[in-house]
């Protein structure tokens, strides 16, 4: 999906795993539904399934307010990010993008606390700095952000492509995405709905590479995909324990709970 972009192969792969024992609720579906078949409901109900598993998995959080983020559910995202951070206050992933979110909002300064915040945590390094420039863009600060592209280096070409193209400059935005689209980048799978890409969409070299991706047409314009239904998922599919195991495991944590009164221990977790 996110290299070879064969999508057919990834639902391929994808039915294999879940013959195997793979949660019909996971993390590439949902990211598929986001991205490639652009069914943000779908996307957002495997998500909170997902959730509802472990809920005190952070990541899980964090997913869902990606699918938010990206779907412009914005005020939704702001909670599933801060749901995350609820769990782990120093998980800089959920800081930065409730940052970006904050920052389309509009409410800079939060934006620009979050995102610093999230610099501070990784020691100055990884993409809160990308996301600083981004919130300078939608502040208006375009001078200030062109400076700082024009001396960076990037690991990834999507990057500056995306910059680009938040500040309407075509010509250096697609320069930056053929080069992004011949290194195989990871972004190249959100040409199709990802809003930072609309300044380009008239342009006729983003038209030539958006079509050289061949993506599926969406899955509000076809039936359905072809895989496991999500909305009702079966727990004897989906577990790792078999009955036996379930019944085992229950006995001995109501052993504990009634006889060893393990609540008792303060230093006791739900997890």
């Amino acid at each position: 999906m996110f290299y070879d972009w064969n999508w057919n192969a990834a639902l391929k792969e994808y039915d294999k795993a879940i013959e195997c024992g793979l949660p019909h609720q996971n993390e590439f579906i949902s990211y598929y539904y986001t991205f490639i078949a652009e069914d943000f409901e779908r996307a957002i109900k495997v998500a909170k399934q997902v959730i509802e598993t472990d809920p005190l998995h952070v990541i899980s959080h964090w997913q869902l307010g990606l699918i938010y983020y990206f779907a412009r559910r914005f005020d939704e995202a702001i909670g599933a990010f801060t749901d995350a951070l609820e769990i782990d206050p120093n998980f800089g992933e959920a800081l930065r993008f409730r940052g970006l979110v904050k920052g389309y909002l509009g409410t800079y300064k939060e934006a620009l606390m979050d995102i610093h915040r999230a610099i501070e945590l990784a020691s100055g390094q990884g993409l809160a700095n990308l996301d600083i420039l981004v919130v300078k863009i939608l502040m208006g600060k375009k001078e200030e952000v062109l400076a700082v592209i024009k001396t960076s280096e990037y690991v990834d070409s999507s990057d500056p492509a995306l910059l680009y193209s938040l500040l309407n400059i075509s010509d250096e935005a697609m320069y930056w995405l053929e080069k992004a689209y011949q290194e195989r980048s990871v972004m190249m799978v959100t040409l199709k709905n990802f809003w930072v890409w609309d300044n380009l969409r008239h342009n006729p070299r983003f038209q030539e590479i958006y079509d050289r991706m061949n993506f599926p047409p969406s899955i509000k314009n076809r039936a359905t995909l072809k895989t496991v239904n999500i909305s009702k998922p079966v727990l004897t599919q989906t577990s790792l324990l078999n009955r036996q195991e379930i019944e085992t495991y229950v006995f001995k944590l109501e052993e504990l709970m009634n006889e060893e009164e393990i609540f008792l221990d303060k230093s006791l977790s739900l997890r």
